[in-house]
């Protein structure tokens, strides 16, 4: 609302955000203002007109950059009632106390603008309205912030609410290069090191980061925007070193840097054997690790510059000389700029490379036409290892060589397939060696027989075995009586097994002349005698009608060594069977339901039939005041429980001894008169596993005489209804087939 005329000796002032620096430049006549020739940057633009005001304005100049900022509009100061305060603090992350300068706070959509100070704090005086301002706060290198604060007139307003607004750093990208002196970088990369540290003119600053470096020499790492110093470092090699610039969010590169072997010297002499004092020339002496090698001259000297590092030495002789072993894969560490010897004692001397040969012829019994399929042969010695050849000899044998031999002690190797090894240790001379013929042991001979009985009749199904030591071999007979094992060629001792015919002596079988023979001139087929079996018959007979003796009774038999025990069911009508038997002696028990026990001890079977005739039992008394009733319950393990699980047969005894037997019925349960005294339980039906005993206990009553009751795992049974017992789990059968070979 006012004329140009007021801005007659009016100024605009240009300042950097440093504040280092301030140019003036004077309004003209019409109000324009020029500044040219002006570093590119950010700075402060204040216009000073005398009688008003105007917020300061922040402007950015690029290189090459004219910026035209347009119309400027001044303001007559207002009533202080009016405006008023925003102030706060922002900071840089990472910032120390006084590095938090030249933020810029700036009030977007408006012309005001400030820059904070050293310590972050900034101030703006600001017309008070109801609409929020929106403030942002930028510096270089730093992601921006902005907030939203409502100026109320005569107030101050923080719009960090009391905190201080922290600008995040813009993170770059620096990348560079690596190259290796000499070396291939691949084989090298893991072991350089790259440090980061901030640039400030001073190499020994302490490093903020690191990169690795991946096989093609390349690294990359993300960093705080700014100047960083990047060294590269590898021992035995100079380090290398590089500044770079980084803008905020941008990238740099760093490199190539260089990394130049600092090199030592290995330095000796090697010697020819048998050479005079200028013969020495020709030896090669070559590092594994970078390929650099150096020849001898004729009076053996050599100098091999290195990089500084670890070193494996290879030595190359000329043609008509070897290596000894002791001077193989040498070992020397080269430090920069030093000279280093051989790391061996007193001289080093090559040897003159000789020719002896072993020679020699293989045999064996079996018929062999590829002697050179399979066979291998090899000399093994101090400083020389070498294969044989081996060919077919017009006689059916193996002729070897192993030639290209120096002198000395050699373990000789033999191995012919489906023969036993041989190793000899032979000393070898100038001249060579024959060991002569050597006679190789199949490692597997098959040997085949028949096993006949006392008339001549093969015999299937026996099982042969043979025994070797700890080992073990076996077999079984055919239809047609016969076997085959595949044996060691060495002693043997064969045993013979059937269950219907005698257990026969060992045999032995020895190994002479490329053949098993039976010792003492017996010859295959082997005989066995047939078992003698004997068979006991006998007919219960009882006071009592008994018209299910299957049910009540059964039958047990056991020899006199206790190594046969038979337990037999009784039929319908009492009689009984138990064949199969070896004649011998045997103790006979009989039990019955409702009857006492029927014992015979020493009970001769002759082979043949056995007829004990009829066996009267006696019926069992008992007066129920002098005894108590023992129930339970037993179930079948794969029978529902509403199912049939009759037929059970239970067992009593008492310190080993049998004192009842009875079956459940179709629930399970069963019930028999019983003394008051512990008893062990056991319980069996075909088709299902043998039980475990168990144990039921009398427990006698402390206030009532010749009273109790019996417990099972702590608990009663007595009650109305019988307790569960056990649970009979049924014999799994599994049919298994196959193939053997």
């Amino acid at each position: 609302g006012f004329g140009v005329e007021h801005l007659t000796d009016s100024q605009v002032e240009l300042i950097s955000v440093t504040g280092a620096e301030t140019v003036s430049v004077p309004v003209g006549d019409d109000g324009s203002f020029y500044f040219v020739a002006v570093v590119p940057g950010q700075y402060k633009l204040e216009p000073k007109v005398g009688g008003f005001t105007a917020g300061p304005l922040l402007v950015s100049l690029g290189i090459g950059e004219s910026l035209d900022l347009g119309d400027l509009l001044l303001e007559l100061p207002g009533d202080a009632a009016e405006y008023g305060r925003v102030q706060g603090i922002v900071q840089r992350e990472g910032g120390s106390q006084n590095e938090h300068g030249a933020i810029v706070v700036r009030v977007v959509g408006t012309q005001w603008a400030t820059l904070t100070g050293p310590d972050g704090g900034f101030e703006l005086q600001l017309p008070a309205r109801t609409d929020a301002y929106r403030m942002e706060f930028s510096a270089q290198g730093y992601a921006g912030e902005q907030r939203e604060i409502v100026v109320t007139a005569g107030a101050t307003m923080d719009p960090g609410n009391g905190d201080a607004i922290v600008l995040s750093v813009q993170p770059a990208v620096l990348r560079g290069q690596i190259v290796l002196d000499r070396l291939d970088i691949a084989d090298y990369h893991s072991l350089i090191t790259v440090a980061l540290s901030r640039d400030t003119g001073d190499e020994a600053n302490e490093a903020e980061d690191s990169a690795d470096v991946l096989a093609d020499g390349t690294f990359a790492a993300t960093v705080r925007a700014g100047t960083w110093r990047v060294t590269a470092r590898l021992d035995g090699f100079a380090s290398a070193s590089t500044v770079v610039t980084l803008a905020p969010g941008g990238e740099g590169f760093a490199g190539p840097l260089a990394l130049v072997a600092q090199d030592g010297v290995i330095a000796g002499r090697i010697q020819l054997r048998g050479r005079d004092d200028t013969g020495h020339a020709g030896t090669r002496i070559r590092s594994q690790e970078t390929g650099a090698e150096a020849t001898t001259a004729p009076d053996g000297q050599f100098s091999l510059s290195l990089i500084s590092r670890g070193h494996t030495l290879q030595l190359i002789p000329p043609e008509g000389f070897v290596v000894p072993e002791r001077y193989r894969g040498l070992q020397v560490d080269v430090a920069p700029g030093g000279t280093h010897t051989l790391p061996v004692d007193g001289d080093l001397w090559l040897e003159p490379r000789l020719t002896a040969a072993i020679t020699g012829n293989l045999s064996s019994v079996l018929d062999i036409r590829d002697w050179p399929a399979r066979t291998l042969i090899a000399a093994f010695g101090e400083e020389v290892q070498r294969l044989g050849t081996v060919s077919n000899a017009p006689d059916g044998r193996g002729a070897f060589e192993v030639a290209g031999l120096p002198p000395g002690e050699y373990r000789v190797s033999i191995q012919a397939q489906g023969h036993l090894p041989i190793a000899q240790v032979v000393n070898v001379p100038a001249a060579g060696f024959d060991m002569g013929e050597i006679a190789l042991t199949p490692d597997r001979v098959e040997f085949t027989a028949a096993v006949h009985d006392q008339d001549g009749a093969p015999i299937s199904g026996v099982e042969v075995r043979a025994v070797r030591g700890g080992a073990t071999l076996d077999a079984r007979t055919g239809p047609d009586g016969r076997f085959t094992l595949l044996l060691t060629p060495e002693p043997h001792t064969l045993q013979f097994a059937h269950p219907d015919y005698l257990a026969t002596p060992e045999t032995f079988l020895d190994w002479e002349d490329g053949a098993f023979l039976v010792r003492g001139g017996g010859a295959p087929p082997f005989r066995l005698q047939a078992r003698p079996i004997a068979t006991l018959t006998g007919q219960l007979t009882s006071a009592l009608a008994i018209d299910d003796w299957a049910n009540r009774a059964f039958v047990t038999l056991v020899s006199e060594d206790r190594s046969v025990r038979r337990i037999d069911p009784v039929l319908g009508d009492g009689s009984f069977q138990i064949a199969g038997l070896e004649p011998g002696v045997y103790d006979l028990n009989v039990s019955a339901r409702g009857h006492t026990s029927y014992s015979r001890t020493g009970l001769e079977l002759d082979a043949g039939p056995n007829d004990l005739g009829p066996i009267q039992l006696v019926p069992e008394v008992f007066d129920v005041e002098d005894g108590v009733l023992l129930q339970g319950r037993v179930r079948l393990g794969d029978v529902a429980a509403d199912g049939d699980h009759g037929d059970i047969t239970v067992r009593g005894r008492i310190g080993g001894n049998l004192v009842f037997t009875t079956v459940t019925d179709g629930s399970g349960a069963f019930i028999h008169p019983v003394s008051r005294e512990t008893h062990i339980l056991s319980f069996s039906r075909d088709g299902y596993l043998p039980s475990g005993d168990i144990t039921v206990s009398w427990i006698a009553d402390e206030n009532e005489e010749n009273e109790g009751y019996f417990v099972y795992q702590g608990n009663r049974i007595d009650g109305a209804e019988p307790a569960l017992l056990h649970t009979h789990s049924p014999l799994n059968i599994h049919e298994v087939s196959g193939t053997l070979t």
